[in-house]
């Protein structure tokens, strides 16, 4: 999935993801009812990458994150978490 998005500030933001979904009767009870998902009901997940032309957000680039979804009775809410790269020694 692609979507952009613009900061309180203005810059653009690409964002491609891909992930995994496996359906769940209970999450669909729930939201049928109003009510909000947990994080953990149910396999949601995804890979994401940014595209960002701003310098302000430069770093997003390089960035690479993986993510926790819900669905909430609002839509769908993320958490989200960015891996971690420390530059290897030298291979010979």
């Amino acid at each position: 999935m692609r979507k952009t998005f613009e900061t309180d500030d203005g810059a653009l933001i690409h964002v491609t993801y891909v992930g995994l979904y496996k359906f769940s009767a209970a999450v669909s009870r729930a939201l049928s009812h109003g009510d909000d998902a947990n994080f953990g009901d149910t396999l949601f997940m995804a890979q994401v990458q940014f595209e960002v032309g701003d310098p302000r957000y430069a770093w997003l680039n390089e960035t690479l994150a993986v993510a926790e979804a819900r669905e909430t009775a609002a839509g769908v809410e993320y958490q989200l978490y960015s891996l971690a790269h420390d530059r290897p020694a030298a291979i010979d």
